[in-house]
């Protein structure tokens, strides 16, 4: 029988009593097997030793339910009963200093010098923006500079880390990733995936699991949101297996959809043996699956045509009605399912000899161990196991890598959707063993964050010279890099509110989801044009799809430009809703600042860009963002209160927004505007500082 790696994966070997327990299978989550004898459970691990001889500590969660509950009922030992030393995970900054170790010995080879360690000041700032995505505060700025404690790098790390806004710095990278739509066609909803995801953030859900759940789904998004993935790019399952290989392994087969790719080994027919596993998977309404559902429910099968014209009896016949009414009948009936009739082809301009137009194509992954087939209710789940099994390193390797690239502005191999031979990173070995922590880890994000920004590395002072075109980095340090146009936003928020965090996804469109929860048997023609009712008029009083209540500008002075409308729970500014990034429609309208930042359209996966534009300058040079700032009300305006003298007013004004104490030729330049305009002078420093290259990197 196959013994597995992935549910061995900190590879703790121990030395042991030779005393014999009894022999027992033992599966994981992942439907592999081990023959092991159990040496008895401390808290959440059990021990279990191989023939070899070998200990192996092993998660309880990482075993299959029934084996879990088997696990649990064995007593918990102390390591004398046993005979085994109860093994200790390893800290982040034992594994932080095997990265820099590596790293290190790289640069030494190079005859390359790392760069300076940070400042406390730079630091503070860089931890706030790559942890939980905005700057700091200025009363965390000045705790975190005033505290004297030795260990306290790392103590707001994991402070951070486990923060609400962690969640909503690292939903953004989910966001961009998986390319989540609020809106993900003219009727259909993303908003209830969406939530999932966020949810999954918010409870720390291992990456591996969130993905065997969205390749695994079935059924509608609002019955079942991991679901959501696969309808993402409904009636397109080679587009979404393209995608979905480029996101989760690092491999861009594009190319081989239509043809054998140049540049690579990959094949056309090897993407459609892969595509076969996704083969019987439908995505768009098939009367196949409406008649089967029927059936299963013992209700009579309605033909959609029939149904939406049932809307129109007796009614003079309105041709954009009708159309606009099937399109939402039809949106309302998307969901993942399997047809057994349905058989994955080569295309019928296929041209190469190993094949022929229209002949069927089995189910075949493009490298390592192929999954017996039997084991699983569908090729679909075998595919989803094949894809984040520990055996298949190109997956722990390739969310390793991206997470290096969030925090160092690079991958070591890029590009990220692409990444090759792994034998071509900038730093030779690095990968692999960013691939072994991530397995070690078993596939937390914050556990893996929490080494990153432990290293050395990463606490060193930016490189402000980009690599060339085409060139490698041997990462002396992190890369200069702008923020994102969420960090942008988000910082800004914390200039203006004195809770940047105070939203928290409340907003769950249930309105809107409700709407678009059709019991597609049950429904008839009359409630069909109810519910079209609605929806036009939820659009008419958000203001469009998904948007928000209109403000009313009864509710507030004509001179306040910032407040607080109830009828939301949330502040506004001229009518414009301020909460994180996170919290708003996905992605953001085009007319946004968000957009106008950089915010991707989510149309491709990885679509954020940090280019700058005059559009940008403008908009935070004299856009509505800015002015606030300096307006009564606004949070630096309240700080400055606190002061008489120009000179704790300056310094205020750099804490807040660099995080960091004035030069002595800034407070000369500061203290020169303030006294030739006086409270227009503490104006013209905000808006200098904002456009500073300084406010916009991360140094």
């Amino acid at each position: 029988m196959k013994r597995f790696r992935c549910l061995l994966c900190a590879p703790l070997w121990l030395a042991v009593s030779p005393c014999k327990a009894a022999v027992q299978t033992w599966t994981d989550v992942q439907n592999r097997h081990i023959e092991a004898e159990s040496l008895g459970r401390k808290g959440g691990v059990i021990y279990l030793r191989t023939a070899d001889g070998r200990v192996h500590a092993v998660p309880v969660d990482r075993l299959s339910p029934a084996d879990a509950e088997r696990a649990m009922r064995e007593p918990e030992q102390a390591a004398t009963d046993t005979g085994v030393a109860v093994p200790v995970p390893l800290r982040p900054e034992q594994s932080a200093e095997r990265i820099d170790r590596l790293l290190e010995a790289h640069l030494a080879s190079r005859k390359l010098t790392p760069n300076p360690p940070m400042s406390d000041e730079q630091f503070v700032r860089r931890a706030y923006l790559d942890v939980v995505g905005r700057i700091p505060k200025l009363a965390e700025a000045r705790a975190f500079l005033a505290d004297k404690a030795r260990d306290k790098r790392s103590a707001l790390i994991d402070r951070l880390l486990a923060s609400p806004g962690h969640h909503s710095h690292l939903f953004n990278f989910y966001a961009n990733l998986l390319r989540l739509k609020t809106r993900a066609g003219e009727y259909v909803s993303g908003a209830t995936y969406n939530r999932w995801v966020r949810d999954g953030v918010a409870a720390n859900k291992p990456y591996d699991q969130i993905v065997r759940e969205m390749l695994t789904a079935s059924g509608s998004a609002r019955s079942n949101p991991a679901a959501g993935y696969l309808l993402r790019d409904a009636g397109m399952p080679l587009d979404n297996l393209s995608i979905t290989v480029q996101c989760f392994l690092g491999i861009d087969l594009s190319c081989a959809q239509c043809h054998d790719h140049p540049f690579a080994d990959w094949t056309q027919k090897e993407f459609y043996h892969l595509a076969a596993f996704m083969g019987k998977t439908r995505t768009v309404p098939h009367s196949n699956i409406m008649r089967a559902e029927a059936q299963a429910l013992g209700k009579p099968f309605v033909d959609r045509k029939k149904l939406v014209d049932s809307v129109f009896d007796n009614r003079e016949y309105d041709g954009v009605m009708h159309a606009a009414l099937h399109r939402f009948m039809q949106a309302a009936e998307h969901r993942v399912a399997e047809d057994p009739k349905l058989v994955l082809t080569l295309p019928h301009d296929y041209k190469y000899k190993d094949g022929k137009p229209g002949d069927a194509v089995e189910p075949r992954v493009i490298y390592g161990t192929a999954p017996d087939l039997a084991r699983f209710e569908s090729p679909r789940e075998a595919f989803a196991h094949w894809l984040t099994a520990d055996d298949n390193p190109r997956f722990a390797i390739t969310l390793a890598n991206r997470l290096w690239a969030r925090a160092f502005g690079r991958g070591l191999l890029e590009p990220l959707q692409d990444l090759g031979d792994f034998s071509t990173a900038d730093v030779p070995g690095l990968l692999e063993v960013l691939g072994e922590e991530m397995r070690r880890v078993r596939y937390d994000v914050r556990a893996f964050e929490a080494i990153l920004y432990r290293t050395r590395a990463w606490q060193r002072q930016a490189s402000t010279t980009s690599p060339a075109m085409g060139g490698g980095y041997d990462f002396p340090g992190p890369l200069l890099r702008r923020l994102s146009a969420a960090q942008i936003w988000d910082s800004i928020l914390t200039l203006v509110l004195d809770d940047p965090d105070y939203y928290q996804a409340k907003r769950d469109y249930t309105e809107w989801e409700q709407i678009h929860d059709i019991d597609r048997h049950a429904i008839n023609g009359k409630e069909l044009r109810q519910r079209f009712e609605q929806l036009t008029d939820l659009q008419q009083r958000d203001g469009g799809a998904f948007g928000w209540l209109k403000e009313d500008l009864s509710l507030r002075r004509p001179d306040e430009l910032l407040w607080f409308d109830k009828r939301i729970e949330a502040w506004r500014l001229q009518g414009e809703v301020l909460i994180r990034a996170a919290d708003l429609q996905q992605p953001a309208p085009p007319q946004h600042l968000l957009s106008l930042l950089g915010q991707s359209d989510r149309e491709l996966s990885n679509g954020d860009t940090t280019i700058g534009s005059v559009p940008i300058v403008l908009a935070l040079a004299n856009g509505s963002g800015s002015r606030v700032i300096t307006r009564a009300g606004s949070r630096i305006l309240d700080a400055l209160e606190e002061f008489q003298a120009d000179g704790p007013k300056v310094e205020t004004l750099f804490l807040s927004i660099l995080s960091r104490m004035p030069t002595a030729e800034e407070r000369s330049i500061a203290y020169k505007a303030i006294r030739r305009d006086g409270k227009p002078g503490f104006e013209n420093v905000v808006w200098s500082l904002l456009n500073t290259r300084e406010f916009l990197f991360i140094q």
